[in-house]
């Protein structure tokens, strides 16, 4: 699979900088730690939360799917490819010693995040070769609360909410996301005089924690630990764990969904 990108790139000047040894070895203990001895195999599922997020991503990347044409349509249809490996490799990074712990919906959030990078970039991408401009996005409401979390205990404005979202996404589609977080208990509103026209600013509140909003330890890695699946016939090790999801292209690749990297 390809993740084409097309960022802005300024040229740098010269640096004596260099990666430190330490920043290596460390790297590469991590490297060999996921490492798995012979036939051993881990599948990783998602917690209850993580499972929402992707089901939510999911339906709103299909209309996506149903309303793009040509190459856009197609890479819309392996997004969900895309996520599941990315959200994997952050899980793994995370907690490389922790084959049996499920994966949080704050990995998800930020796999999303990356994945949505990369479908922002599509509009510069595509028309190079002469395909259409790709409409729409996915999990708008999940890279919103990313944001909220990321900034706890601090409230957040709508300008700078948008601008930590990478400034592509329309101001309509940001509030009707906000207002069905609001309505699903997920994320408080506040608004605040600022001499002219009241500022309205946003918070996250953190229901994978049990809810409330976490003001004193916003940190998200509270994991749930438990058994691991049987492993039935898997010849490799690291599995993500998700159903199969129909490929508008006229080759699916059916194994996608029991996705495994060799290492």
């Amino acid at each position: 699979r390809l993740l084409l990108c097309w960022p802005d790139a300024e040229p740098q000047p010269w640096t004596d900088a260099v990666v430190g040894e330490d920043v290596v070895r460390d790297m590469l203990a991590v490297v060999r730690t996921l490492r798995l001895t012979g036939e051993e195999a881990v599948v990783t599922s998602l917690t209850t939360d993580a499972s929402a997020e992707w089901k939510r991503w999911f339906d709103e990347n299909q209309r996506v799917v149903a309303i793009s044409r040509g190459l856009a349509a197609g890479w819309a249809a392996k997004a969900p490819v895309h996520l599941a490996r990315i959200a994997l490799v952050l899980h793994l990074l995370a907690h490389p010693k922790g084959h049996d712990r499920k994966l949080d919906a704050g990995t998800l959030r930020d796999a999303i995040q990356v994945v949505e990078y990369y479908r922002a970039h599509l509009g510069r991408v595509l028309p190079a070769f002469g395909g259409p401009i790709p409409t729409g996005s996915a999990g708008l409401a999940s890279r919103i609360m990313r944001v909220l979390e990321r900034a706890l205990p601090d409230w957040v404005g709508r300008a700078d909410l948008a601008a930590r979202l990478g400034g592509h996404d329309l101001a309509e589609g940001v509030g009707v996301a906000l207002e069905g977080l609001l309505a699903a208990g997920r994320v408080s509103r506040r608004t605040v005089a600022s001499g002219g026209r009241p500022r309205e600013e946003w918070r996250g509140i953190r229901t994978d924690l049990g809810g409330g909003e976490a003001e004193e330890d916003p940190v998200r890695d509270k994991w749930e630990d438990v058994e691991s699946p049987e492993r039935g016939d898997l010849s490799r090790n690291h599995v993500f764990a998700q159903h199969p999801i129909p490929d508008a292209e006229p080759d699916p690749d059916p194994t996608w969904e029991r996705w495994e990297e060799p290492l």
